[in-house]
């Protein structure tokens, strides 16, 4: 965790910043607190920090406040795209490597097509195994050629 703002960049932290925040006077207060670091990330403890930040108190009953908490908000957002982004690229690297193979197949497919070939619907299907009727038309349609 310590490291882990370090490798924030700074050009898609205000992009993305700037997809919610349209007041110019905030977004170049962020360039100006960004810049003031003087190179990639936003280190524990600096004018950026998530940390620094959360020692503060904030009066939401204020606009100052709650244009506060946006922040929060827009850097919540940013956190997640770039963790949802860094994953696509992990699995992505794997698939290429031949190493992904996909998430764990929990239904029993062979079961699913037994009970169809012995003439049981597919709503009988999803209620005898407990799964949905989606879920069976979406096994058949697999076994399908």
């Amino acid at each position: 965790m310590r490291s882990y703002f370090d490798n924030v960049r700074h050009d898609r932290l205000l992009a993305k910043v700037a997809k919610r925040v349209h007041d110019d006077d905030v977004m170049h207060l962020l360039k100006i607190m960004l810049k003031a670091n003087g190179r990639c990330g936003v280190p524990q403890g600096g004018v950026v920090s998530p940390l620094k930040v959360l020692e503060q108190h904030v009066d939401t009953s204020t606009s100052a406040g709650r244009a506060f908490f946006g922040m929060f908000a827009v850097f919540a957002a940013f956190e997640t795209d770039v963790r949802r982004e860094r994953q696509a690229e992990g699995i992505a690297k794997a698939e290429r490597a031949g190493r992904y193979q996909g998430g764990v197949k929990r239904i029993d497919r062979a079961r699913v097509q037994a009970l169809k070939s012995n003439g049981a619907g597919p709503s009988a299907i999803a209620q005898e195994m407990g799964i949905s009727r989606r879920q069976v038309y979406r096994i058949l349609d697999e076994q399908t050629p």
